[in-house]
């Protein structure tokens, strides 16, 4: 909005090229923006299934179930714990996790979870 009323600026002091210029450069910023807001791969996490195996099963928002293992760099930060997930399709993934979005039962079921060793011991957890 703000480079809008630049360019009504510019506009009136008849600086026609730096104008338009910026006009066309808010375009362009504006349409890759809202473009990107929209990708059906960043659905918000809805629910987590910790499985005996290591990984676990992310539901998001629009339906689809994307499985995971547990990245080593995963962190405790208080109560709350910071996960690193890599995908089956090798993206990374973070999900902050703690009282505000698990009940206390479930966040102490997390953290045993996370603290025990992993089955086999050449894959990530």
């Amino acid at each position: 909005m703000l480079a809008l009323v630049y360019c009504a600026q510019l506009l009136t002091q008849r600086n026609w090229l730096c104008a338009v210029l910026v006009f066309g450069a808010t375009a362009v910023l504006a349409a890759v923006l809202w473009r990107g807001r929209g990708r059906p791969g960043h659905a918000t996490p809805h629910r987590l299934r910790l499985c005996g195996d290591g990984t676990l099963h992310i539901f998001k928002t629009d339906g689809h179930v994307v499985r995971a293992r547990i990245h080593t760099c995963s962190v405790r930060l208080g109560r709350c714990w910071l996960l690193v997930v890599v995908t089956e399709a090798g993206a990374l993934q973070r999900l902050l996790l703690g009282p505000g979005n698990l009940q206390a039962a479930q966040l102490a079921a997390l953290g045993r979870w996370l603290r025990r060793p992993p089955a086999d011991p050449f894959r990530l957890r």
